[in-house]
């Protein structure tokens, strides 16, 4: 249970760090051999959880914001 809490944990956390969600699926999945299995025996897998990447995309701000932030920080550091 604790591993797939963990999955689950870092796939939100790539969904907020990507602006596509087929990469952020794709960067999960090469993080996880665990998933790599899964993915060869389950070929619905990748395109539910890109769906659901698009999703999340879509209808959060949070990551769009994080992003944002990021920039501005970094732009005026780099002055």
């Amino acid at each position: 249970d604790q591993d797939a809490i963990n999955l689950a944990k870092g796939l939100s956390t790539i969904i907020l760090t990507n602006t596509e969600a087929e990469a952020a699926i794709d960067h999960w999945i090469a993080q996880n051999a665990t998933l790599e299995e899964f993915e060869k025996d389950h070929e619905w897998m990748r395109p539910f959880f890109v769906e659901l990447a698009q999703h999340n995309l879509n209808t959060s701000n949070l990551g769009l914001r994080l992003r944002v932030f990021g920039g501005a920080v970094l732009s005026t550091v780099d002055l």
